[in-house]
């Protein structure tokens, strides 16, 4: 009987994910074949980077993909073109149409293990099935998750913080090896979210030590065994095929958390600004704190005032003594708030930082991201406080709860209706001089190699629509910069010799 409850479960989370999946694509983006909403932007760079990698030979590492990159020493893990799926897909490419794209079933994929993890999460802490479902739907409709539906779509993972926290909160025997599967998953997704679980198992770990004083030398051993197999799998994938310098990114306190972000319900996508909130109205951020968006909604609202309350007050222990809470979220508050701590239009202090310290932190160059985990522990205590404190009523006060939540965002939902958010990008016809040059030449290159240029911008959904061999016309966050700017005048050099072997099956581009 309770296998047949869990494959009923099972069955209507994957009707409310295909539901959810048509809402968010619509029917024609659904289709792996159609390829036109991924043509602009870092959607475009996802799926080219994808194109060049399957129509390449397998190298080692195996995520090196030097076509799309010449000279960049480029990779499928640097153009966020999900890795796991690349390879994945890779070994069956003989079988695959010309044009492919998974970031659709990547995104079914992204929405099911959502609800999933949260459902066994809420049911963890209440056991109660119908309540444990209901309570899944706030974070099927968060606004972090939604919100990068239509920009990142290898952040739509965020199951992986979810699934981190499950393994944390459960009794599992087999915790350790659940921990390393889940880690080595992320890095196959995504490396922000492997330094989001790193550092809760860290954290974690070190209140095992500090409070409850297990054993420092066998969790340490743990750590380095854990570190040891995540560098190899990096290793393997190709993280390192670019110098550990030309990893690290500016942005550092600039693509940061403001104050304001959980009750701020101004958003954006590819098509332009909206509110995500029929109560609150917009506030300012600085900067590119767009990065923080983590709104709230109405009812986050509710189990904020909660998780704090709860906090402060101690009333229930949910999974954890609130002490093991607090040292699990600070980490992630400090680092996301960065050292430019604001309040909307108000930079209430601003640090400068030693370079030593701040090449440290610009691995987390983007580093407002680092709230995702904050903002689902607070839906976790908050729905779960609502069980413990009203039993028999719980389910009615958490439907209440849910109808108010989606009546506050569906201001900001409704953005991403159909594919609406990608329905912006959809270019003109080229002019006819344009079309087939793939098949006269070989490679499309720049006269000034760089690895994001304007005209990758002008031309993205034209690379996707031809099949040339190679291109250094990319748009990459992290190259080789010294191949690169070496290349730049290895070129100029060729002009000035006038060896015209450089053209050879090559267009060069200039903007001008």
């Amino acid at each position: 009987m309770k296998k047949f409850y869990l494959l009923n479960y099972h069955l209507l989370f994957l009707v409310i994910s295909i539901i959810s999946w048509v809402y968010l694509l619509g029917i024609d983006y659904i289709n792996p074949t159609n390829v036109s909403w991924l043509n602009s932007g870092d959607l475009s760079t996802y799926q080219l980077g994808w194109e060049y990698f399957r129509n390449d030979k397998w190298r080692f590492p195996i995520g090196l993909n030097p076509n799309y990159g010449i000279y960049s020493d480029s990779n499928i893990v640097y153009s966020d073109s999900i890795p796991i799926f690349a390879i994945f897909f890779k070994l069956f490419n003989f079988l695959l149409p010309e044009k492919f794209q998974y970031f659709s079933i990547w995104i079914l994929l992204c929405i099911y293990l959502q609800i999933l993890f949260s459902y066994k999460i809420v049911y963890l802490g209440t056991e109660n099935r119908l309540f444990s479902l209901l309570g899944s739907l706030f974070f099927l409709t968060a606004s972090i998750f939604i919100h990068r539906s239509g920009i990142h779509l290898s952040l739509l993972g965020q199951w992986l913080i979810l699934c981190g926290i499950y393994i944390e909160i459960s009794k599992n025997s087999k915790k350790d090896y659940l921990r390393l599967i889940t880690l080595l998953v992320s890095l196959l997704v995504h490396f922000y979210f492997f330094l989001m679980l790193m550092i809760l198992i860290f954290f974690q770990d070190f209140f095992k030590v500090l409070v409850l004083r297990k054993s420092f030398l066998e969790i340490f051993k743990k750590l380095i065994l854990t570190i040891i197999v995540s560098i190899f799998l990096m290793y393997t994938i190709g993280y390192f095929s670019i110098n550990l310098d030309d990893g690290l990114g500016w942005g550092y306190g600039y693509y940061n958390y403001n104050l304001n972000s959980f009750i701020n319900p101004s958003g954006q996508n590819n098509i332009g600004s909206f509110s995500w909130s029929n109560f609150l109205t917009n506030q300012n951020y600085q900067n590119k704190e767009i990065e923080g968006f983590s709104y709230l909604g109405f009812t986050g609202i509710i189990f904020f005032i909660i998780f704090l309350f709860n906090i402060f007050k101690g009333k229930f222990n949910i999974f954890f003594q609130n002490l093991n809470w607090v040292m699990i979220i600070l980490p992630f508050l400090m680092i996301s708030i960065s050292n430019n701590i604001n309040f909307g239009d108000i930079n209430i202090v601003s640090i400068d930082l030693n370079k030593f310290v701040y090449a440290f932190f610009s691995i987390f160059r983007a580093s407002g991201r680092m709230i995702w985990p904050v903002y689902y522990i607070i839906f976790i205590i908050g729905i779960i406080f609502i069980f413990k404190k009203f039993k028999s009523k719980s389910i009615l006060v958490l439907l209440i709860l849910l109808t108010l939540q989606i009546v506050d965002i569906y201001s900001g939902i409704k953005n991403y209706k159909f594919g609406s958010q990608y329905t912006a990008f959809q270019e003109d016809k080229k002019n006819p001089f344009w079309i087939g040059l793939s098949k006269q030449f070989n490679e499309i290159r720049l006269i000034e190699s760089k690895n994001q240029s304007s005209i990758f911008h002008h031309l993205s959904g034209y690379l996707i629509e031809e099949n040339f061999k190679k291109t250094d016309l990319v748009n990459l966050a992290r190259v080789n910069r010294e191949k690169t700017t070496t290349a730049k005048y290895d070129l100029i050099n060729d002009f000035q010799n006038k060896d015209l072997s450089v053209f050879n099956k090559k267009i060069f581009l200039t903007k001008k």
